[in-house]
């Protein structure tokens, strides 16, 4: 495996009704519909968490809805998508390229976020399921407060 090859990097839901964007240090193998992000090779991983953080956010998400395909309502058949919220997004990588980047990067919240999230990450479904049956005492987990993230 290359340096190139090999983790971290941005992932992005190809087609969602919101911006989707996941960091991972791990070697994940993606279809060719999910877009992958990698910073240049010494990039740290504070870089990669502002890009992710950045991504995340409400403004990205209204300037992806404005650039981006739009795919129409995801249930059987198509339908009206008569609520914003029911129309899926087609975001690819020649739309992210062209995303205005800026030079202040809500950092301290998307490490605090990620943060959390991998202190959460031993309640995926495919670890739960190597330690045990999955239990409710087991599942109960303490309630998210971004302010205790931070």
């Amino acid at each position: 495996m290359t340096d190139r090859q090999q983790a971290p990097y941005l992932a992005v839901a190809d087609l969602a009704t919101h911006n989707n964007v996941l960091y991972s240090e791990t070697d994940t193998v993606f279809d060719q519909h999910s877009p992958i992000m990698k910073l240049r090779l010494d990039a740290t991983s504070t870089e990669y968490i502002g890009l992710l953080g950045l991504l995340n956010s409400s403004i990205a998400c209204f300037w992806l809805k404005q650039v981006c395909h739009n795919r129409g309502a995801g249930d059987i058949g198509g339908g009206l998508a008569t609520e914003s919220w029911e129309r899926f997004y087609e975001f690819d990588n020649t739309r992210l390229k062209q995303f205005p980047i800026s030079a202040d990067m809500p950092i301290l919240l998307a490490e605090a976020l990620q943060g959390y999230a991998e202190k959460q990450s031993h309640l995926r479904p495919e670890i739960l399921v190597t330690t045990g049956i999955p239990t409710v005492r087991r599942l109960e987990v303490p309630r998210f407060c971004p302010t205790r993230c931070m």
